[in-house]
């Protein structure tokens, strides 16, 4: 991809999945991409450790109602997500790489997938509830936790659950002892897997 992707300013669609790339970091223009409505980064790098640097542009992307984060980000890259208050479709999302604070201004999100370990920042562990709600969109139905490499921290996701009042579907693969006692979870829920 050349760097003048960021002159296709009316380009509502952007989709990189399957490509290969020789290049383990994505141009800066993306954030010229001011129309664009959904952007598929989930690509493929020929660099032995598949990772890939996406630059802290996205959000200036105003207009992003779906974004798919590559699976492997770059320990570099650190994204500003607040911003994006039309979004829908969030997968990948990645406390290693993201700020989980961003989440509670995505007030339109649909489907959230977390891929990786989730760190909540600032967590008081001594009272859940002091803890400020990390969803706080009434549209969230379903959510995803995918963590192969470790166990999640039970308090944060039961804290992240508490925030989840309108879920259908909830999806965690995940290393827990058990779910979370029932009231974490949402009233609404028809599917656990």
């Amino acid at each position: 991809m050349q760097v003048t992707i960021g002159k296709l300013i009316h380009l509502r669609f952007l989709r990189l999945r399957g490509l290969d790339f020789l290049n383990s970091s994505l141009p800066s223009s993306l954030g010229k991409l001011r129309c664009l409505q959904t952007l598929d980064l989930r690509i493929k790098t020929l660099s032995f450790f598949k990772i890939i640097h996406v630059p802290n542009v996205l959000w200036r992307i105003q207009q992003l109602r779906h974004l798919y984060l590559p699976k492997h980000c770059s320990p570099k890259t650190r994204l500003k997500l607040g911003a994006l208050r039309n979004l829908q479709t969030l997968v990948n999302f990645n406390t290693r790489n993201c700020y989980v604070k961003d989440l509670t201004n995505m007030t339109n999100i649909r489907e959230l997938e977390i891929r990786g370990p989730f760190i909540i920042e600032d967590f008081n562990t001594e009272e859940l509830d002091k803890n400020p709600p990390i969803i706080q969109s009434k549209y969230l139905h379903f959510l995803s936790v995918i963590n192969n490499k470790g166990r999640i921290d039970p308090r944060h996701l039961a804290h992240l659950l508490l925030s989840c009042e309108n879920i259908s579907k909830l999806s965690l693969d995940v290393e827990i002892r058990r779910l979370p006692e029932y009231h974490y979870l949402s009233s609404n829920l028809a599917y656990i897997n």
